[in-house]
């Protein structure tokens, strides 16, 4: 499992110094403002911003250049576009990233799901790459391509437009190979920053542990049925299967659960109903999200948010009155946990959920969960 570390860069000021440091890598999917850094003979954790410099990079990762550039502020949600197919240019001192650097570069800046790509060479200022969505009518949707005229343009080698460049899409990685063409054409020298993205990593998880269920119900008009099963310990048996995402080193999954546990209780009634008993049974199917914090290579803290879609099929029994069904319900969960290689052990709270119709009923579990890897 991959982690923030802090990893061998430097960063130049506007002054021109340059100076060599330990660069906390955090994998950005949005191009930063700032960073932390370590001097190569020090364990004290300092921050810089985009105020102080013009230039930082992660050795044989990554590179940024501070520019003032036209960002197209437009959106790209098919439910907010506009008719007007020029970009809404803001002027903006932002990092950008340099995907190929050679006679002509490629650079690009991400802000959340907004991705735009820049292009530019020695003598001449960085300029954005055209590329817009727009409504042509109510029910068509169309997009403004100038950046294909514009590499057709700036592309030439041997006197002639690259070949691929109408046929290039608006996306890092064609893009990426298109400049190192040109550049391998006109024989200039070109670095590539760009790697590829590792793909969604996935894991499946055995997760079994002892659960601590409560359950209550009451209700005035029917106070004959009021019961208090109290607390109870059960095992709970579970499957997790864990979407680790490419993106932050790995610090955010999607996880999605399956888990069974079975609660029983037996209370004896000072009321006319005389005794109560249930055997509840339920399949819980917890989806939600994970973050981790590394310690180190083989360890890590995590947190967790979930909604629990639960499937259970019961009956309150009354020795003197009629039963009362357990309806499905679904809930919300955190937990927290560490983990050392394949080995977890988590501590999850299940918010209290009402399971019983037309009175007031609580059923809270906490868990102890025990996990191990599999692969």
């Amino acid at each position: 499992m991959a982690q923030i570390s802090f990893e061998e860069g430097y960063f130049i000021k506007d002054s021109g110094q340059k100076t060599e440091c330990l660069i906390k890598n955090n994998d950005w999917k949005s191009n930063p403002r700032e960073f932390q850094y370590r001097l190569v003979d020090s364990d004290k954790t300092n921050s810089i911003s985009i105020r102080e410099l013009k230039e930082f990079g992660v050795y044989n990762t990554s590179k940024y250049i501070k520019s003032e550039v036209n960002i197209d502020k437009s959106t790209d949600d098919t439910n907010k576009l506009t008719d007007n197919k020029e970009p809404e240019f803001e002027i903006n001192e932002v990092f950008l990233r340099v995907l190929v650097e050679g006679k002509i570069s490629l650079y690009e800046y991400t802000n959340g799901n907004s991705q735009r790509f820049f292009y530019g060479s020695e003598n001449k200022e960085i300029q954005p790459l055209v590329y817009k969505r727009y409504k042509l009518s109510s029910n068509k949707v169309t997009t403004n391509s100038s950046y294909k005229k514009q590499l057709w343009d700036a592309l030439r080698c041997d006197g002639k437009p690259l070949d691929g460049v109408q046929d290039v899409s608006y996306n890092r990685k064609e893009l990426v190979d298109l400049f190192k063409k040109y550049n391998a054409c006109v024989n200039s020298g070109y670095i590539e920053f760009y790697k590829k993205r590792n793909k969604v990593t996935t894991s499946l998880n055995i997760r079994s542990g002892i659960n601590s269920t409560a359950l209550e119900i009451y209700r005035a008009a029917q106070s004959f049925k009021n019961v208090d099963f109290g607390t109870k310990l059960s095992l709970r048996l579970g499957a997790e299967v864990e979407f680790l995402l490419p993106f932050n080193a790995n610090k955010w999954a999607v996880i999605s659960e399956i888990a069974y546990f079975k609660y029983s209780g037996d209370e004896e009634l000072d009321t006319a109903a005389r005794g109560a008993k249930i055997d509840f049974n339920s399949i819980e199917i917890p989806i939600g999200v994970r973050h981790y914090f590394y310690l180190s290579n083989n360890s890590s803290l995590f947190l967790n948010a979930s909604i629990i879609f639960n499937l259970s099929s019961s009956e309150i029994l009354y020795e003197n009155a009629d039963s009362l069904t357990i309806q499905q319900s679904n809930s919300l969960a955190f937990g927290l946990g560490y983990r050392h290689k394949r080995y977890a052990l988590e501590f999850r709270n299940g918010l209290k959920r009402t399971v019983v119709p037309h009175f007031e009923s609580s059923l809270g579990t906490m868990s102890l969960i025990f996990g191990y890897t599999l692969f």
